[in-house]
């Protein structure tokens, strides 16, 4: 069998537990602007549902290499530079490529531009197996894996923990 290709998604979000009670206060409405400015100094983190795809992914490596078998990993995530220092760590984890997607605007709400983006990466990349985590943060309805797979024309399977 060829070279098993995977793509993971993730996103990076800021550590909302560590929000005070007044940074949301200072947040006036739900515009984009007003969650960034309530978030600006707050330390950026791994989406926890996305971190899961990124070990399992990385655990899937690991149990075909032990079968003799191939796979090349590869990251890509739909944000800014605060992405830039998770995708050095998962090169160093062994993703063979790490990218960045920069929308140039605020997506929390907007999923079906996101699914967009990552299938059209995931297509750019070769990915023979896309991985998303289940959720993502403020405004996620959990419809980008369902819709990034209808893009790519792929069935989707929800809420895999173990291959």
């Amino acid at each position: 069998m060829d070279q098993l290709r995977i793509v993971v998604g993730f996103k990076v979000t800021p550590d909302y537990e560590a929000l005070r009670p007044a940074d949301w206060a200072r947040a006036t409405g739900d515009a984009p602007e007003a969650r960034a400015q309530a978030t600006r100094y707050v330390r950026r983190v791994l989406n926890l549902f996305d971190e899961a795809a990124l070990e399992l992914a990385l655990r899937l490596r690991d149990a075909r290499a032990d079968a003799g078998l191939e796979t090349s990993l590869a990251a890509v995530s739909v944000a800014g530079r605060e992405a830039d220092p998770f995708l050095r760590t998962l090169q160093a984890l062994g993703y063979t490529r790490a990218q960045r997607v920069d929308a140039g605007a605020d997506l929390d709400f907007a999923p079906a531009a996101t699914a967009a983006l990552v299938a059209a990466c995931a297509e750019r990349l070769g990915g023979d197996v896309l991985l998303l985590g289940c959720r993502s943060g403020p405004g996620d309805g959990g419809v980008v894996p369902f819709q990034a797979a209808e893009a790519l024309g792929r069935p989707c399977l929800s809420r895999v923990t173990e291959v």
